[in-house]
Order: structure tokens, then C-alpha cells, then sequence
């Protein structure tokens, strides 16, 4: 974006490759246990005049293009990722009880082209406690997400005047039901 016109670029090449593994089992007839991992490398090899937003001393930004972003981490793309999830569910007679948790990793990131504004690492930990009656319809739930708090950006957007910055959610705790037709 330059005062009075929006210009679209794109890099000439890129460089990407990775790998993930993933496994789900059962522990124990009532304990499942879900872990992944990924790694990505993902890196601009030819961009030349990439858009980047700086902010001025009075707080606002402006458009800049530098020379050269060969080597810089694609945005929003973290090297390293994970996830452990485990579920345990209970027997009743009057249905079941699952009692479930899952951690989020995050390594850090760029929210933009020039690599100006970061994403630092990150977890999340989310649990539940569901009730699943008998005929297996219906679901009544207690939860909580970002046990932990953490505090990180769900989007940043340079441009113009100013960097929007959006925050992730912080700990939240609710009920649901759910009902299968």
C-alpha cells in the first residue's frame, strides 16, 4: 500500500519442505493418547522489493521496499509445531464420562514479509469433561481453553496508517451440548 495505490507482490521463489508424524492409540481400553509433531522450513529464495511497514517516532507506519528478502522465514510459518492430546473415558450406566486435555505448541513466526513482527513461541492447554448419554446423541460438556493464559497475536497486519494487531483468546470456560441427528 503507497498513499492513493494498493500494489500486489508476490516472491519469486520459495523454498519448502518439512516433515510430520502423527500417532493416535489407545493406551488402555478407556485411554487414548494423540501426539504429532512438524517441522517446516520455509524460506523466500528470490523476493526482491518486498513491502515493509515501519513505524515513525509519532507512531504511525509507512511503506518501505527493501532491496532483498532472499533468506527471510515465510510468514506465518513456524518451524516447529506439536500437540498431545489424551482422552479417558468412564463407563456409567447412564452413559459415558470423557475427561479429555490437549497441549498446543507453536515456535515463534513472522506475521509479515519483511520479518518485522514476530509471533514469540507459544502453548495452549484446553481441557473438557463431557457427558455422552446411552443412545450416544446427545452430549452435555464443561470446558476451558488457554488454561495457561498465554498471551499471543492471532493476526497482525501492517499497513497503512498503523499495525492492527489482533489477540488470541484468553482463558475461556463454558458448557455446551450437542445433539447427533
Amino acid at each position: 500500500v503507497n498513499p492513493g495505490t494498493v500494489s500486489l507482490s508476490n516472491a519469486a521463489k520459495a523454498e519448502i519442505y518439512g516433515a510430520e508424524a502423527a500417532l493416535t492409540t489407545l493406551l488402555t481400553d478407556n485411554l487414548q493418547l494423540d501426539v504429532g509433531a512438524a517441522y517446516t522450513h520455509a524460506e523466500y529464495t528470490d523476493y526482491k522489493d518486498a513491502s515493509a511497514f515501519v513505524l515513525t517516532p509519532i507512531g504511525l507506519s509507512t511503506n518501505e521496499f527493501l532491496p532483498d528478502v532472499d533468506g527471510y522465514q515465510m510468514q506465518r510459518a513456524p518451524k516447529w509445531t506439536a500437540n498431545l492430546g489424551m482422552v479417558y473415558t468412564i463407563p456409567l450406566s447412564v452413559g459415558s464420562v470423557a475427561l479429555s486435555g490437549n497441549y498446543y505448541y507453536t515456535s515463534k513466526f513472522p506475521f509479515d514479509t519483511a520479518g518485522q513482527y514476530f509471533q514469540k513461541a507459544y502453548d495452549l492447554l484446553n481441557v473438557k469433561a463431557a457427558w455422552t448419554d446411552p443412545s450416544e446423541r446427545w452430549e452435555l460438556a464443561v470446558f476451558a481453553t488457554n488454561v495457561l493464559d498465554e498471551k499471543y497475536n492471532a493476526q497482525v497486519l501492517p499497513g497503512l496508517p498503523a499495525i492492527q494487531r489482533t489477540y488470541g483468546e484468553p482463558v475461556s470456560v463454558g458448557i455446551s451440548a450437542a445433539f447427533k441427528y
